[in-house]
């Protein structure tokens, strides 16, 4: 320790106990420097101080001399890395400081003789950090649960202000009106909020007026049951040693008919799974690596034979795992995926690294691959890869090494045109292309670590994202995306240039969410730290469209700093904490309700807003139409406004384009339009927007060329040919498509951009029963001019209905 002179600038260096002193505070009635410490063996300069985590140096007139240490430990910790450090001091008065400390919060104070401690709060799987001191309250920072902890002047507690939802993970409910907002760390009684989207309002249910439905325990998943309409939380409360899985009704109440009990010997629930099967999977023993985990398999919905949520499988031995795990490795943590194909459930299976409490149950990127042991020796220790078959779990392959997120493109699409078909893909250590069909073919990519991967059923592909960093995690941290794709049968990745430069192409930066939004096609950046770590940079979304060449980033200020706990990048702790936020991604369509329509109401006193609805389609008509604010007045013109299907499209890139049919058609008007009302040339998808006498309802004028007959994008049944294939996709110059058929009739071949309008006939002719066709599409219209890159719609009609079709993207 360097003490300074601060009228002479001499200094003086004094021994200390640790190698990593964490904060210090002088308190002048016993002239006392109070330096604060974490108690790892590995950092104790003697051994006579292990386990000791503060340190008394007083002042004698002309130097700091060392006096003593403290131990404010708790009795035992988990494990070398559970250790209860001492973070900040907080001094109260001239005789007090409070130590923030993992699951603690200590009073030091001098006592005339000697300083004594008090345990003022202990919470397990918490971190107390910096605090404050006004002198008569003193505020501790509670980074796990997001809130301050506030003590008067005897330092007791007397409240916790939260300053934000301590959440990374969202579910909702079919209807979207409901999320369940929690986090996965190893902390208990932090509890689930509950947001209403129709009311705005946001519950902890820990804190609620009903005291059944509380989650006391640590929160392993949570998902929602559709069959049930209910929510179901795996928790597990440690100092009770209950494990069950908490169920919570979709209800105004949100209350709570009781638990799902897991059998005999299983615990520590974790990630939970509702496939199509109508069948909950529960994956559980994910706490302890002495043992293998176990599969609890019980019914989703009631049906003839069972009950709901009655145990229907409790698979433990057909889980096996090669080598053993060291004590680094004493949690696990699992992924599912369905595979449309052959209506199977598969799982990945892989060991957790032991980190400092709360996070030791939330895997994270932050991982380093190549620097752990899994063993006591270099360790050959892996993950698994499963399938839940009817009366067994079959383990696929016990040699994938980390095997994370799990992802089958079927499971999106359901289409068997794609070009993964038959493959499912694992990111861990290595990229895994997993052959269900042939599991020979079974393809492991060394090398490529991803974080996430996501995967767009429009542009049939996937897309995946590194986080870039160096072993210690100390250095710049920068995010890398990647395309995957066939190309001749090979599976290719190709970096997609983010900054524009024509060269690495990466994003500076440290990425919390990557995730593909369906209703714009875009892929979005959830960016929450700058590349140094330093949380000085706003909170930011970064969306670009991925069927760009060479893709623009848009850049959505939220409006909002983040900041980065000290201890996360620090090896020395493992205190690593980098999880990918779950986003909830929800779109406005036909027939929410009720409409709501929110006026300004800072007006004179005396007057009001006056909201007047003509030529409108409004969804239940006037009696569903919700003034937020009050003292507004609501005209609905019931001679011009409408209550029907509009028979939207319901596809490609304007899915509100209105289809041969609509009641829109030539429903607006165009007759005694105010001054101010001003019509654009053309609407959203470029058609014309004055055709005629009169206009469309809606942002979009119907379209012939894409509403020709309402019966052309319904399937025809037993009329199924199989598009094999367009290759390549994507394709610059030029793609082959191929084509077969067993039908008699009139075929006929379409290329369509993404606004629905036909660029070129390709093909067109008579079939006399079994047909097939192989052709090359040059990327130019009907015409001869060459389109612009973008995505394309092949599309194949017999007697001039559609039967078939397929995405292709033009580079």
């Amino acid at each position: 320790m360097l003490v300074l002179d601060g009228i002479t600038h001499a200094h003086d260096w004094v021994d200390v106990p640790s190698k990593q002193i964490m904060d210090g505070v002088y308190l002048s009635y016993n002239q006392d420097l109070i330096l604060s410490y974490a108690p790892d063996p590995n950092e104790i300069m003697n051994s006579n101080n292990y386990n000791t985590d503060l340190a008394v140096f007083h002042f004698n007139g002309t130097n700091f001399v060392f006096s003593n240490t403290i131990v404010t430990n708790q009795d035992e910790n988990k494990s070398e890395y559970d250790m209860n450090a001492s973070f900040q001091l907080t001094r109260v008065n001239n005789t007090t400081a409070l130590v923030s400390k993992k699951d603690q919060v200590v009073k030091t104070q001098w006592n005339g003789s000697d300083y004594i401690n008090n345990e003022i709060i202990e919470a397990e799987g918490n971190y107390f950090y910096k605090g404050t001191s006004t002198g008569s309250k003193s505020f501790i920072v509670n980074s796990t649960r997001s809130g301050i902890e506030c003590f008067n002047a005897a330092s007791t507690p007397e409240a916790t202000i939260h300053i934000g939802y301590p959440v990374n993970n969202i579910v909702a409910n079919t209807t979207g009106n409901k999320l369940y907002m929690f986090h996965k760390q190893n902390s208990e009684n932090t509890g689930l909020f509950v947001h209403n989207t129709e009311t705005g309002e946001t519950v902890n249910l820990n804190t609620d007026d009903n005291d059944f439905n509380n989650i006391t325990g640590m929160i392993g998943d949570v998902v929602y049951n559709p069959y049930k309409k209910q929510f179901l939380v795996a928790q597990s409360n440690f100092a009770s040693g209950t494990y069950n899985i908490k169920i919570i009704n979709d209800d105004a109440d949100n209350s709570s008919p009781g638990v799902i009990p897991l059998p005999t010997g299983v615990e520590y629930p974790k990630e939970m799974y509702i496939g199509p099967d109508k069948k909950l999977y529960i994956m559980a023993n994910m706490q302890s690596g002495s043992q293998n985990p176990k599969v609890c398999v019980d019914t989703a919905d009631d049906s003839e034979t069972h009950d709901a949520y009655e145990l229907i499988e409790n698979y433990n031995g057909d889980i096996s795992f090669s080598g053993t795990f060291a004590d680094d490795f004493e949690y696990w943590s699992a992924r599912f995926c369905y595979n449309a194909a052959n209506n199977k459930v598969y799982a990945t299976i892989h060991p957790t690294e032991y980190t400092l409490d709360p996070y030791v149950s939330v895997p994270n990127s932050m991982f380093n691959y190549d620097e752990p042991m899994l063993t006591t020796g270099e360790g050959t220790g892996t993950g698994s890869i499963v399938r839940f078959d009817n009366t067994h779990v079959q383990s696929i392959t016990s040699d994938f090494f980390f095997p994370g997120k799990i992802i089958c493109p079927n499971e999106s699409s359901g289409e068997t045109n794609s070009q993964y078909a038959d493959k499912i893909f694992v990111i861990g250590e290595d990229f895994y292309e997993y052959d269900f069909v042939n599991p020979t073919n079974t393809i492991t990519h060394e090398g490529l670590s991803y974080n996430d991967i996501i995967y767009s059923p429009e542009l049939d592909m996937l897309f995946a994202m590194r986080d870039k960093r160096n072993p210690d995690c100390s250095a710049d941290r920068r995010i890398q995306i990647d395309k995957i794709y066939y190309d001749n049968g090979v599976l290719k990745f190709e970096q997609i240039d983010l900054d524009g430069d024509g060269a690495d192409g990466w994003l500076a930066g440290q990425a919390a969410g990557f995730f593909y939004n369906p209703y714009d096609m875009n892929i979005y950046i959830h960016l929450k730290f700058d590349n140094k770590k330093l949380g000085g940079t706003n909170v930011s979304l970064i969306r670009f469209d991925p069927s760009e060449a060479n893709p623009s980033l848009d850049i959505i200020d939220l409006g909002m700093t983040s900041f980065y706990p000290e201890l996360d990048h620090c090896p020395d702790y493992h205190s690593y904490f980098y999880n990918i936020n779950q986003p909830y991604i929800n779109s406005i369509c036909y027939n929410n309700y009720p409409a709501e329509f929110y006026l300004a109401n800072e007006f004179p006193e005396g007057e009001s807003s006056r909201l007047e609805i003509y030529n409108s389609l409004i969804d239940g008509g006037e009696e569903d139409i919700r003034i937020i604010t009050s003292g507004n007045e609501l005209f609905y013109d019931n001679q011009t406004n409408i209550d029907t299907d509009p028979l939207f499209l319901g596809k490609w890139e304007h899915p509100y384009q209105i289809a041969d049919g609509s009641p829109c058609i030539d429903a607006g008007t165009l007759a005694n339009l105010p001054d101010f009302i001003e019509l654009p040339e053309f609407d959203l998808a470029g058609n014309p927007r004055i055709v005629g006498d009169s206009i469309d309802m809606g942002a979009y004028e119907w379209n012939p060329t894409v509403g020709v007959d309402e019966n052309i994008y319904q399937p025809i049944q037993n009329k199924k040919p199989k598009l094999l294939k367009a290759a390549p996709n994507p394709f610059s110059t030029s793609t082959t498509l191929s084509a077969k058929w067993d039908f008699t009739g009139h075929v006929q071949i379409e290329i369509y951009n993404n606004a629905g309008l036909r660029v070129k006939v390709l093909k067109s002719g008579r079939s006399g029963g079994m047909g097939s066709i192989q052709t090359k599409w040059d990327g130019k219209d009907q015409n001869g001019n060459m389109l612009p890159a973008g995505i394309y719609h092949v599309v194949i009609f017999w007697e001039g209905k559609e039967i078939e079709g397929m995405k292709v993207v033009k580079q």
